[in-house]
């Protein structure tokens, strides 16, 4: 059965996401995303960093260079978003995941 909700307004999903960083190779982290409407997507589809803006609202398994865990906040978010291998990383993700594309989870 397939459960159909009048308003997803509020939905996030998690996703394991595999960043290929440049100098320390393949790293993973968890994302949490926003559900959004197809007609919000076609228009932010267009733009990675303006998709990630509306859709990146978490994030788990990010440390810093002391290896301390890294809470998620703006400056963070915004800090990854400006990383191209992080933000192509997320936005790849994102798109399979919300398209139905998904594997394993």
């Amino acid at each position: 059965m397939f459960t159909f909700l009048e308003d997803e307004s509020d939905l996030t999903f998690t996703s394991k996401v595999t960043v290929n960083h440049p100098a320390h190779g393949k790293q993973q982290l968890t994302a949490e995303f926003a559900v959004i409407e197809q007609n919000e997507l076609d228009e932010l589809i267009k733009d990675d960093a303006a998709l990630l803006d509306r859709v990146f609202v978490g994030v788990e398994g990010v440390r810093d260079a002391d290896k301390q865990s890294i809470e998620f906040s703006e400056p963070l978010k915004a800090a990854m978003i400006r990383r191209p291998y992080v933000r192509t990383a997320l936005a790849v993700k994102y798109s399979q995941d919300i398209q139905g594309f998904r594997q394993g989870n």
